[in-house]
């Protein structure tokens, strides 16, 4: 390849990998975002025990439930 065509294609490759590289890192973070928000969700919701039904975890919907029902 002749030189003067070489410092451009090295920089086009560069900036492909780059981008490549930030794109993985991006999608790397996003994903342990959603399971720590995935694991944080299964811990913090539960059954509510005087209804029955899956609240996120908040005792006052549940026992506002219990005092209604």
């Amino acid at each position: 390849m002749p030189a003067k065509f070489q410092e451009p294609v090295n920089l086009f490759v560069h900036d492909l990998l780059k981008a490549a590289i930030f794109e993985e890192i991006m999608a790397s973070i996003t994903l342990s975002f959603l399971l720590a928000v995935s694991i944080c969700s299964h811990w913090f919701v539960r059954v509510c025990p005087h209804d029955g039904f899956t609240h996120d975890y908040d005792e006052l919907v549940c026992h506002t439930s219990a005092i209604v029902s």
